[in-house]
């Protein structure tokens, strides 16, 4: 039986909540919910999905009991387009904070959107956002959480797949500390949001490592050098500064 409780949940985290026992993904319930008309902030919640999703399409791992299935739907009065990045950046730090209010392990922040520990993916964040495109601003933003929290047996398929072991504490008590840890630091001053990256900064475990990338096509190799306050990657590539906000890269020799 799921210890799972949308009344607990809520009531820690101040959020409307949803609980499901399985679903095929909670990102894709909240545009479900939102194309049929929800306009106020909106915590789902799933023991289980059968369609867990990642960045590319990729598939997220989502057996039932064994993890964090949730997203949180937020309609921010003023955000362009341009700063979702920053979304999924702040949102990194904030899950690790919630993380670590329950264990002595630090995590990592693989750039944009991964957290690692002992070199081995915890969880991963998917932002997506509606938009105005003729406002440039984000009209809601749908951010999905995935954190393996209990200790399991990954596929062969998922060679770089690990937990952190919360099995001493509900994973209500987790869900509402990350809620609340992630519209605390999007709500929170510029100051606020300035410190965090420098905390994603300290995280982050592709700093001076070698990385590939694609540039218009095509494959290219650097070292990362820094992460700037809008999340984007800098990266030397044979003596030239390169500023990568998007795309897809790989780690040589990181773990």
């Amino acid at each position: 039986m799921s210890d799972l409780n949308s009344l607990e949940i809520a009531a820690l985290s101040g959020m409307d909540t949803e609980v499901f026992t399985d679903i095929d993904s909670t990102n894709s319930e909240a545009r479900r919910q939102i194309v049929k008309g929800l306009r106020h902030d909106k915590l789902i919640v799933s023991d289980s999905q059968s369609g867990g999703r990642g960045r590319r399409g990729r598939s997220f791992h989502s057996p039932s009991g064994k993890g964090i299935y949730m997203t949180l739907v937020l309609f921010p009065e003023e955000l362009r387009v341009n700063d979702s990045l920053m979304v999924t950046s702040l949102t990194a730090v904030a899950v690790s904070r919630a993380l670590e209010k329950h264990t002595e392990e630090k995590t990592g922040i693989k750039w944009v959107n991964d957290l690692y520990l002992r070199g081995k993916k915890i969880a991963g964040i998917l932002v997506e956002a509606i938009s105005d495109f003729s406002g440039g601003t984000v009209e809601s933003l749908i951010i999905g959480i995935g954190a393996n929290v209990r200790p399991q047996v990954f596929p062969e398929d998922l060679p770089e797949a690990g937990y952190i072991d919360l099995s001493h504490i509900s994973r209500n008590t987790v869900i509402s500390d990350i809620a609340l840890e992630v519209t605390d630091l999007l709500n929170g001053t510029d100051e606020a949001k300035r410190t965090a990256m420098d905390e994603y900064r300290k995280r982050s475990v592709l700093t001076g490592k070698k990385i590939s990338f694609e540039e218009n096509g095509i494959k290219r190799y650097g070292t990362v050098t820094c992460i700037t306050d809008e999340g984007h990657l800098l990266v030397d590539a044979d003596g030239k500064e390169l500023e990568l906000s998007s795309g897809e890269i790989s780690v040589r020799g990181l773990f």
